[in-house]
């Protein structure tokens, strides 16, 4: 169920990018995922798509078809369409590792 949640560390990115949705889980002190405290722990799901709704950002996680691993890419939404901003050539070896670089980038480089 861990892998299913953004990192502390990228929790906290969050709250400073802007990132003001209610969760149903929090981060304890102790980097513990619990029911009541003060920094949300969002699960991947709910970030993708407050970067979809509130910051016009589509992260698409594809698998590859030659191998069994995942690749990302990154769109920005403008006029009504998808623009592609990049691909993150890494080859993932979970959807859930290949949705949290793409999160990552885009706190890092895009918002």
């Amino acid at each position: 169920m861990k892998e299913d949640f953004v990192s502390y560390d990228i929790s906290v990115k969050l709250r400073k990018k802007g990132f003001n949705i209610d969760t149903d889980f929090c981060y304890n002190q102790d980097g513990g995922i619990v029911r009541v405290g003060s920094c949300p722990a969002p699960q991947i799901h709910e970030v993708l798509k407050w970067l979809r709704e509130e910051r016009g950002i589509f992260v698409e996680i594809s698998p590859a078809y030659i191998d069994i691993n995942f690749y990302v890419s990154v769109y920005k939404i403008k006029d009504g369409r998808y623009i592609r901003c990049c691909i993150l050539e890494f080859k993932y070896k979970s959807y859930e590792q290949a949705a949290i670089a793409g999160i990552e980038y885009v706190i890092d480089k895009l918002i």
